[in-house]
């Protein structure tokens, strides 16, 4: 199976490197930046409309922006185009088999997902986070490094959570809403809240 990199930049590296670990065939990079890494052949998102979807599988390398859906966009684009993409676990991450992956989802090091826990399509799951027991994060979903995801939470689509945040137990988290970093959640937010430091306020 060949596989086409979506974008770079540090979230690229982050990945390219599990990518080294699974010995996967990296065929070319897609972006319009074409001085990141020289070792890989840069196509645009024209050229690789026309690859062979059967053979040909893509890696989101787009990193998640609060402010910005260019990560979700290119994802929906080339899934209408026929396009597969590669679920990466790091080999260091703790992933139960009763726990549920789905399609390009991204478990990065050291991090872990309990028993019947699911994570949605097109998430980052990143260092050292956690996602306990019967938790659901819905599509394209960013959990930061040191992200604590207590029991039966649920986050819905398109939300961030930022860096060493703690979601309690039995807490909803809505769509499109911004946790910041630190924060310890106690209280369900609705959607397109943001949530700092005890203070929900509208996105």
């Amino acid at each position: 199976m060949n596989v086409v990199f979506l974008g770079t930049g540090g979230h690229f590296n982050v990945l390219l490197d599990i990518v080294k670990l699974k010995n996967l065939n990296v065929i070319a990079i897609c972006d319009i930046k074409k001085n990141i890494n020289n070792k890989f052949k840069y196509i645009t998102e024209n050229e690789l409309s026309n690859f062979d979807t059967k053979h040909t599988s893509l890696i989101n390398a787009i990193g998640f922006d609060p402010s910005k859906d260019t990560r979700r966009n290119k994802f929906l684009k080339f899934k209408k185009l026929g396009f597969k993409f590669l679920t990466l676990i790091h080999p260091s991450a703790t992933v139960s088999s009763e726990s549920q992956i789905n399609e390009g989802s991204q478990i990065l090091s050291n991090s872990s997902i309990m028993p019947n826990a699911s994570i949605g399509q097109n998430c980052i799951v990143n260092t050292k986070s956690s996602v306990d027991h019967d938790s659901i994060i819905e599509d394209n979903v960013n959990l930061s490094p040191n992200t604590t995801i207590c029991g039966n939470v649920l986050v819905k689509k398109n939300s961030y959570i930022g860096a060493s945040a703690t979601i309690l137990n039995n807490i909803t988290i809505g769509k499109n809403c911004h946790i910041f970093p630190g924060s310890v959640v106690n209280k369900n937010v609705k959607d397109n809240f943001n949530f700092i430091n005890g203070r929900v306020f509208k996105s």
